[in-house]
């Protein structure tokens, strides 16, 4: 009978320290648990980063030489360049909600989405993504002086991957460049490339060409 009230009290008093030592590790494995979400979707971006910023390289030569269209359009060449990278990042990159992101969505972006066979839900749901991604891009352009008939060109993409659990954004993440509320995590890329100098430009060969003209309007 001793052996038997022995026993009980052992079992008891076992399960009492596991409880005990599950209530203290909680805490801990939660913590565990954020950090390797955040990590996961901060990997995320900067895959889709990456990807974005090869892809705007590959705009960039070629809207080289279209500056003075752009331009025509009250548009610069860094604008057009954060325009092509906003284009990669929409499908794929996390992003928050901004507090002044309604002030960021512009017309033309919910015209071009509703033309591109958009459901209309879709097409606002997309255009305040669009809102939110360009916000928290930013595009530099760099050009080096010319080197004989070629000079090069740098671009300079930040994105600033937001932290959704604030513990671990105040822990990792720094304040926004960009005027976000939340705690962020910078991804910067860059590339370089060379195109032919503005003094080499090839003559007009009697052909005009307008990026931005449909063929109806000629």
């Amino acid at each position: 009978m001793k052996r038997t009230v022995n026993t009980i009290k052992r079992l008891k008093y076992r399960s009492g320290s596991v409880s005990v030592s599950l209530v203290l590790a909680w805490p801990f494995y939660i913590v565990i648990s954020a950090l390797v979400l955040e990590m996961i979707l901060l990997c995320m971006n900067y895959v889709t980063v990456t990807n974005a910023v090869d892809r705007a390289t590959s705009q960039a030569k070629q809207w080289v030489a279209h500056r003075d269209s752009l331009a025509g359009r009250g548009m610069t060449y860094q604008d057009q360049i954060h325009r092509e990278v906003c284009k990669s990042l929409l499908p794929y990159v996390v992003t928050r909600d901004r507090d002044n992101e309604a002030e960021g969505i512009q017309s033309d972006i919910v015209r071009e989405l509703k033309e591109s066979r958009f459901n209309a839900s879709m097409a606002i749901h997309y255009a305040r993504r669009w809102s939110r991604i360009s916000q928290s891009t930013k595009v530099t352009i760099e050009e080096s002086p010319p080197q004989g008939a070629y000079q090069e060109i740098t671009v300079h993409v930040l994105y600033e991957s937001p932290f959704w659990i604030p513990l671990i954004g105040r822990l990792m993440g720094s304040n926004s460049e960009t005027g976000a509320e939340y705690n962020v995590w910078p991804i910067r890329q860059s590339n370089r490339f060379k195109v032919l100098a503005n003094q080499y430009k090839r003559r007009n060969i009697g052909i005009e060409y307008n990026p931005f003209m449909s063929h109806k309007a000629r």
